[in-house]
């Protein structure tokens, strides 16, 4: 029996993808489950997973893990990439290790807090405007030289920094704008707003805008690279090299005269498409591939090779800060589409990630990049036996002939190449909490009368018993600790090992006898509460300090080891 798709897009890169491989369309069979792979649009993945969390069928492959808004909603994707700062921050690092979005606020929310940034920057930009005027003016009338067109100090007036407003959840440039006063967004103050927009289900996202982009021929652009993530836990991500740049028609500047010109500063396609200057033959875009060879001969191949290890690392941080969040699903997988400017130092900015990147083509060669990006992406998540079944030409020379159950993992598929894939250190750390919990259940089963639990705590370990999960006061740190960094989901069936004493009051310290398992102190231990919250996997920290030198690699993953 062949492979059974069902798809929600009508798109011609997609269906022509799956008819060349001979797979049988049951689109039109709504009530029919025993479908083998399904390109859902994101509303039918709310209403398949919704509360009920609809158990798929093993053979089962879906485009979209269950809420993967938390990094495609604007908002969301700023929280969890705040709070991932936080994180980091805590635990010794800097928050310029994740320096990969503007500063960005969400409104109505954060609307005080973004005032009183915008009002900083508009001082220190008066300041420094009034320092250069009054070197290059001296001797000229003195009222000139308080620039900017603001009176009296008032911070809504014009030559301020410049902001750019953007609603959380649409796509394709709609309801974006830019400012440079803050009286432009009065009304988003909270007392201000209408009942839709004071409960957030309507907010909006305020960056400051990069205003040093870098230009090609004068114009600003941005990139668009396809990311496939084909878990969250361990994390596998693989990277398409075939993305393009969107330029706009108009050249760019920084006047405030021009902030209302969205030819000049925004790039999306669906916008530039209806300017005066667009061009039909290559659609305002560009290949990745060539505009890397443009920075090779004007920057240098170094400085080309660092820029792009920086936007891996920029992709593995994001996918990170949500990594702990993102319900996993060995069914699902997703295919995003990363939006990510270029200043004029060579930083990668993120913008934005799709989840729903579009399909639509406008030239020749948009449709022959994305027919590539589909196909590449079905033979990275197709099971060994589809592709065997369906689609011999689409496995690599070395395996053919080979059992499904011996074909070894690839990094690279097609335009696809593996940045991450901590399978290995996701193994290992299963097969240590395996192992901390047959310890902890022997010395529970041989504590004896020694061990007294219960809900005012427990007491030390008893004759017989030979392991401690350290203080009461120890363990109710590493418990909270864990329970602000991680979500609680658990892995695998087992998971459940106790810190005793978690109950109540807490417990006593571990006895004389007692000795801590183990790996050092209980701290250093990856525990949980018995009975309480749920074992959790956090990733190596080598991975968060991702650039130039560890991008390509996953900033020290380990080697992948298999296709599952």
């Amino acid at each position: 029996m062949g492979i059974r798709w069902r798809c929600d897009l009508d798109k011609p890169v997609l269906i022509q993808n799956f008819k060349r491989r001979g797979w049988i369309d049951v689109s039109a069979e709504l009530e029919d489950d025993s479908w083998d792979l399904w390109w859902a649009n994101v509303q039918s993945v709310k209403q398949l997973f919704g509360d009920s969390m609809t158990r798929l069928h093993p053979h089962q492959r879906i485009n979209h893990f269950p809420n993967h808004y938390e990094l495609t909603r604007k908002d969301l994707m700023v929280k969890n990439i705040k709070r991932y700062q936080k994180q980091v921050k805590r635990e010794g690092g800097t928050a310029a290790e994740l320096d990969i979005i503007p500063a960005t606020y969400v409104l109505p929310q954060d609307y005080m807090l973004f005032a009183e940034e915008f009002r900083r920057c508009w001082q220190l930009q008066q300041k420094e405007q009034q320092r250069e005027q009054q070197e290059q003016q001296q001797g000229q009338q003195g009222g000139s030289s308080s620039g900017g067109g603001a009176a009296g100090g008032s911070s809504s007036g014009s030559g301020g920094t410049t902001w750019i407003m953007k609603p959380s959840s649409k796509s394709q440039g709609k309801g974006i704008f830019l400012i440079n006063k803050l009286s432009q967004i009065k009304q988003w103050s909270v007392g201000s707003l209408p009942p839709a927009l004071r409960s957030g289900t309507d907010s909006y996202v305020v960056s400051r805008y990069i205003d040093n982009p870098l230009l090609i021929g004068g114009k600003k652009f941005d990139m668009r690279i396809y990311v496939v993530v084909t878990s969250f836990k361990p994390l596998r991500v693989h990277v398409s090299n075939l993305g393009f740049c969107r330029f706009c028609n108009v050249k760019y500047s920084a006047e405030v005269g021009e902030l209302e010109n969205e030819f000049m500063h925004l790039t999306n396609v669906a916008i530039q498409q209806h300017g005066q200057d667009y061009n039909e033959h290559h659609g305002n875009k560009w290949p990745l591939a060539d505009m890397r060879l443009l920075l090779e001969a004007t920057r240098g191949p170094e400085a080309a090779e660092r820029l792009f290890a920086d936007i891996d690392g920029v992709i593995l941080k994001s996918l990170r800060a949500c990594q702990n969040i993102i319900v996993n699903d060995r069914h699902c997988f997703e295919l995003y589409g990363y939006d990510i400017i270029i200043d004029d130092t060579l930083k990668p900015w993120l913008i934005e990630v799709n989840a729903s990147p579009s399909l639509s083509t406008t030239t020749q060669a948009d449709r022959l990049l994305k027919h590539r990006v589909i196909s590449d992406t079905l033979n990275l998540v197709s099971p060994p036996d589809w592709l065997a079944a369906t689609d011999p030409a689409a496995l690599p020379p070395d395996v053919r002939g080979l059992d499904p159950a011996e074909y070894p993992f690839r990094e690279q598929v097609g335009s696809l190449r593996l940045i991450c894939d901590e399978s290995e250190e996701y193994a290992r750390w299963r097969e240590e909490r395996e192992r901390q919990a047959a310890r902890a259940a022997r010395a529970a089963a041989g504590a004896g009368a020694g061990t007294r639990e219960g809900g005012g705590g427990s007491g030390g370990a008893g004759g017989g018993g030979d392991w401690s999960w350290g203080t009461a006061e120890q363990s109710g740190q590493q418990g909270r600790r864990m329970e602000r960094h991680h979500s609680a989901r658990a892995y695998g069936a087992g998971a459940q090992y106790g810190v005793r004493g978690a109950g109540g009051g807490g417990g006593a310290a571990a006895g004389e006898g007692g000795r801590q398992g183990p790996g050092g102190s209980a701290q250093q231990q990856t525990q949980q509460q018995a009975g309480g919250g749920e074992q959790r996997w956090e990733p190596a920290r080598a991975f968060r300090n991702t650039g130039a030198a560890g991008a390509k690699t996953g900033g020290g993953g380990s080697r992948p080891r298999s296709a599952v």
